[in-house]
């Protein structure tokens, strides 16, 4: 049985209002169900600060289209959650995380997203 790959997509401290992460290309994806894993190691701060964070799949590694989206997270946010997302069917090779940030002077402290597959490199 072999491990899995875990590809890091997400960035560390989000305060922009708006961005994308890293770009990972994943190759041939032989199976594609895909385990995106949301952690949040830091505190919360700001006034009504609410981070929506998107997975987006590309064929081309420039065009992307969402394959699945977080439940947005909030002020109420406590430190250390850990939020899982399946993803099926996700068959284009690149993948990134993209986020939307509203309120004032938010900040969501120890973000990490990664994506977790059960096959292995080809």
């Amino acid at each position: 049985m072999s491990q899995p790959r875990v590809h890091q997509v997400g960035p560390s401290t989000i305060t922009a209002a708006g961005n994308s992460g890293p770009l990972a290309n994943l190759g041939h994806n032989v199976q594609p169900e895909i385990i995106a894993h949301l952690t949040i190691a830091g505190p919360v701060t700001g006034t009504t600060p609410s981070l929506t964070l998107s997975v987006d799949a590309s064929a081309d590694g420039v065009n992307f289209a969402s394959v699945g989206t977080f439940t947005a997270q909030t002020a109420q946010t406590p430190a250390n959650t850990s939020i899982r997302l399946a993803l099926a069917n996700v068959l284009d090779p690149f993948i990134r995380v993209s986020w939307t940030v509203s309120g004032t002077t938010p900040s969501f402290a120890g973000v990490q997203v990664n994506l977790i597959m059960s096959s292995p490199d080809n």
